[in-house]
């Protein structure tokens, strides 16, 4: 079997439960950097099922 190389992985993600979007923000700037130079952290809210009412 074939392990991923480290220098090719180009995505990944965490879910986190906070009450609210300051709260996600305060969580991203803790996030480490995993690429070598400049990267993005997109913030999308997940919803359930008792949020659409």
């Amino acid at each position: 079997m074939k392990r991923f190389n480290d220098e090719l992985r180009a995505a990944g993600y965490w879910l986190w439960k906070v009450k609210d979007m300051d709260e996600a923000i305060t969580w991203a700037k803790h996030c480490p950097n995993p690429m070598p130079g400049p990267s993005e952290i997109e913030i999308r809210p997940l919803y359930e099922a008792a949020d659409l009412g």
